[in-house]
């Protein structure tokens, strides 16, 4: 529109520009909130009972994405290895490079896990594939990937075993406004994750290696080893560092 104007005023078509005065908008700045020791206690209080609260724990301990977190399948998970691996359909990089990204599972995460099992057998749905059967409404109604109500008992039950959480953005909205939380989000759970592990001296590629980025050419090129056990080894500090952190007392 300014510029509109000032090819008006130019042509003399009008006199003067109606946006004169008016401040060009400030460009949108990427999300840089992390999560202090308290404001990550509020959190975990909160989450039990709600729809995240086993989704919260996992991300929180594993730093990975929402939507790779929330269609995780049983059979991603090697328990044995104790290693979780996201197939690259799933993963935003592996739909890139082909590559599918190796999680190291800690003890906190090994926990979450375990969690999940024993409340999909309680809430009669540990035929699905998914750690995170689609959800239901207050209603009752399961609700699918695109968030829309399935009407009918028999269409609903489908629906909570063949498919998975759909964006928990309402319940996340809610947790912010009952904690106090300012932008609380899961993608800030991830954040929070790798700031600590930077303030930790975890090397920059390894906590790199665990959110999962792309990684520049030169480094893909020349260093073809994933270094798995120092991620684990990055990855069982936090746990450990987590657990300390949610076992502590508020701060005055």
């Amino acid at each position: 529109m300014r510029r509109m104007f000032r090819w008006a005023i130019a042509r003399g078509t009008v006199s003067a520009s109606p946006c004169a005065g008016i401040e060009t908008p400030a460009k949108s700045k990427k999300g840089n909130k992390t999560y202090t020791n308290d404001e990550l206690r509020a959190i975990f209080t909160a989450i039990p009972g709600s729809q995240v609260e086993h989704l919260v724990p996992l991300i929180a301990y594993c730093a990975t994405r929402s939507d790779e977190t929330r269609s995780a399948r049983w059979a991603d998970f090697d328990l044995e290895r104790k290693v979780w691996r996201i197939p690259p359909e799933k993963s935003k990089t592996g739909s890139l490079t082909g590559d599918a990204h190796d999680v190291p599972l800690s003890a906190g995460a090994l926990r979450v896990l375990e969690a999940v099992r024993e409340a999909n057998v309680k809430a009669k749905v540990s035929a699905s594939e998914y750690l995170f059967p689609a959800t239901a409404d207050r209603k009752g109604g399961a609700r699918g990937e695109d968030d829309k109500p399935i009407r009918g008992e028999d269409a609903r039950r489908e629906v909570r075993l063949s498919n998975y959480m759909g964006k928990p953005n309402r319940t996340m909205d809610r947790l912010s406004a009952s904690t106090g939380v300012e932008k609380l989000g899961l993608h800030n759970i991830r954040r929070t994750v790798a700031t600590r592990l930077s303030q930790h001296g975890t090397r920059v590629e390894v906590i790199e290696y665990i959110l999962g980025h792309a990684l520049p050419k030169l480094i893909t090129t020349y260093q073809l080893h994933v270094p798995l056990e120092a991620m684990r080894e990055a990855l069982d500090w936090w746990s450990d560092e987590l657990d300390r952190v949610l076992a502590a007392k508020a701060t005055a």
